[in-house]
């Protein structure tokens, strides 16, 4: 996948994939660590996250760097979670997290990372209208019009500037859809550049 290959992923980094499911990016991002898939649900709460993730990249006995896998929609993070599992030798170092992404929460224990973000990759594949898939997904044709990339552009800035939020700096972010219109990506970047 093309957003991941600009991301330059190193061992030691901390990656966020905000919108994972189904998991092709995920899959991508966690081939480039030696990495049991740890499912984390709405019902966990976050301090419990924090912990996790502490221990994660605390242990010294366990190479740095994870990837938190994100997606709101629990049918959509239990298929993300089947994906890694087939996939065990290489998701030892995953968390899998069901939350909103425009409200994902800092998975920081530092207030020094909680301002200043803390990962160093994301990965921001928003949801979108689709007409990028019409050509494989015919059925899209029947559902698709044109003001629904209108209703998504809101929620695809909140995303973003989240993302950006919980960046470190020097980071990188990419944001991607799968759709050609205008006002899913150049508006979208447009309107980041200008916050």
């Amino acid at each position: 996948m093309i957003p991941v290959s600009f991301l330059d992923i190193q061992p030691g980094h901390y990656v966020l994939d905000m919108c994972a499911s189904p998991g092709s990016k995920t899959s991508q991002v966690s081939n480039h660590f030696v990495i049991s898939c740890i499912y984390a649900s709405l019902c966990l709460c976050v301090c419990v996250c924090l912990q996790i993730l502490d221990q994660l990249s605390s242990d010294p006995s366990i190479p740095n760097g994870f990837v938190v896998a994100n997606d709101v929609d629990p049918k959509r993070g239990y298929i993300l979670v089947r994906r890694c599992v087939a996939m065990s030798s290489v998701c030892d170092k995953l968390l899998v997290t069901q939350h909103k992404a425009q409200k994902f929460p800092y998975t920081s224990s530092t207030a020094e990372e909680t301002t200043r973000g803390c990962y160093d990759r994301i990965v921001c594949d928003v949801p979108c209208c689709g007409d990028g898939t019409l050509r494989k997904s015919p059925d899209m044709w029947r559902r698709w019009h044109p003001g629904f990339a209108i209703g998504l552009h809101t929620l695809q800035i909140q995303i973003a500037m989240r993302g950006l939020s919980l960046l470190k700096v020097g980071g990188i972010l990419t944001y991607s859809t799968c759709t050609f219109n205008p006002i899913e990506d150049e508006a979208v970047v447009a309107a980041l550049l200008r916050k």
